[in-house]
């Protein structure tokens, strides 16, 4: 049994030694991602997006809150609904910098937070000793609160607290019913709602800076390192795997060790290479990813079989007469039909790595399925063959458009066939194949890798998913 106390330890290069021996700690990972956000991001945030958000939210109704219960077991029960929640006027001070960068701390503040909320609502109690309807108010007036906070690492992510301050007037409820308890309802809950302020107010002075910090780094024990995506057998692994690192008025620099797992066919491979130390470029946000989280993204998603693309191909049966020697009138199939091809991924698990001068690079194995109508009245396409490659090893690049859009393109492959399975014209010896049909194949594959590629993924979707319109992704 080894003790882990006695043990010189290096998360970051994945193996300990023990009595001179070195070990390979398999639960370790090192990063997989690296993001720099910079000051000039957090400045954009504050200019263009939370003002820009108050603006347009205010006045939109955006939450309903139905059959809720509260109660006070034997004594009473309250129904109550809140519709037609919405804001109005919230505001910031625009001249209160939202986050300020310092050396390996940061401070977050905002000040003169106001703005008012309204809702339709309705109650009724069990037994029937209260009940109402009408619509109520409340303001936000004067909430300032500034945040001086550092992080460490300790075996986990962990934050500090070095000082808070919160400041907060004094609020109202109002509640415009048709019932004499309005006035009431609205006087006992601003009771209760002062008095928290007034302990939140004061937290710093109760509880002090170190008690906060151990209070919000038992929350963040409480983030598990493995959340399950629903429906589906995959998960998130990792988090931030290191203490931040903040540069005065420049940049937050974050590790994290993040990737994904298909917890049917488990990836126990070890991460065992580090990232490269990289010089912040400048731009607002800069994220590195590394060849670990592609090949978990491939471990985690694929299945032998799944289908990559079905695209129209530029040629027609006439052509492939030529190719194949006559071959598709003797089995069936009229001149100028159109054909289509179904690219498949088969076989063992595709393999990628990343080199800085030539790219990325996939090595899979590869299933074409070639259908081409026999006759002009035919709804469906028939089955000619199937190419099925050797592995073949991929060469290409990813771009990153002014709009935020993903593009990848393949370079460059050489189409390596194994064997001809399935055919419908008779058996087909590779071997035999004529050169000039192989280049047919191998350049239509290519261009329907990057036509498939070409519109790109655009991140834009997010946006829309969640039916966000005054705000989008740029440079």
């Amino acid at each position: 049994r080894i003790n882990m106390s006695e043990l010189e330890k290096s998360r970051n290069a994945n193996v300990f030694t023990y009595e001179g021996v070195e070990y390979v700690d398999t639960s370790a990972r090192n990063e997989t991602m690296r993001l720099f956000l910079s000051q000039d991001f957090f400045d954009n945030i504050q200019e263009n997006l939370i003002n820009q958000l108050f603006s347009k939210l205010s006045g939109k109704k955006f939450l309903n809150i139905t059959n809720q219960s509260v109660t006070l077991p034997d004594i009473i029960k309250i129904d109550f609904n809140l519709t037609n929640i919405c804001i109005h006027n919230f505001s910031l001070n625009k001249n209160f910098t939202l986050m300020d960068l310092l050396d390996e701390r940061a401070i977050f503040g905002v000040q003169d937070f106001e703005g008012q909320f309204h809702a339709d609502y309705q109650y009724i109690s069990d037994p029937p000793v209260f009940a109402d309807i009408g619509v109520f108010s409340t303001s936000i007036n004067n909430i300032t609160s500034v945040i001086d906070f550092s992080t460490f690492f300790d075996g986990m992510f962990q934050a500090r607290i070095n000082n808070v301050t919160l400041e907060m007037d004094p609020f109202k409820l109002t509640f415009d019913g048709v019932s004499d308890m309005s006035d009431v309802t609205a006087r006992f809950i601003t009771f209760i709602g002062n008095i928290i302020r007034n302990r939140l107010v004061s937290i710093n002075k109760y509880l002090g800076a170190d008690n906060i910090s151990d209070m919000l780094n038992t929350l963040i024990a409480q983030i598990p390192d493995e959340i399950d995506v629903p429906g589906s057998d995959i998960a998130i692994v990792g988090g931030v795997s290191d203490a931040i690192h903040i540069k005065k008025f420049d940049y937050i620099e974050i590790p994290m060790d993040l990737a994904l797992q298909n917890n049917s066919r488990v990836m126990n491979t070890s991460n065992n290479v580090n990232f490269a130390e990289h010089e912040f470029q400048g731009f607002q946000i800069e994220l590195y990813l590394s060849d670990y989280f592609f090949r978990s993204v491939i471990q985690s998603f694929y299945s032998p079989g799944m289908k990559l693309i079905s695209t129209d191909l530029p040629f027609t049966t006439t052509t492939l007469q030529v190719l194949l020697l006559g071959r598709m009138s003797k089995y069936g199939w009229s001149g100028k039909q159109p054909c289509k091809m179904d690219v498949l991924i088969t076989g063992d698990m595709p393999e990628s790595y990343i080199t800085e001068d030539e790219g990325i690079h996939i090595t899979s194995q590869l299933a074409l399925d070639l259908k081409c109508k026999k006759n002009e009245d035919d709804d469906e396409f028939s089955q000619v063959f199937t190419i099925l490659t050797k592995r073949i090893k991929f060469t290409g690049k990813i771009d990153i458009t002014g709009e935020f859009v993903i593009k990848i393109y393949v370079e460059d492959f050489n189409l390596n066939i194994d064997k001809i399975i399935d055919s419908q014209i008779g058996d087909i010896d590779p071997s035999k194949f004529f050169k000039l049909i192989i280049d047919l194949f191998e350049g239509t594959l290519k261009t329907v890798l990057n036509l498939f590629f070409a519109n790109g993924f655009n991140l834009q979707w997010l946006l829309k998913l969640l039916k966000i319109d005054f705000i989008g992704f740029e440079k």
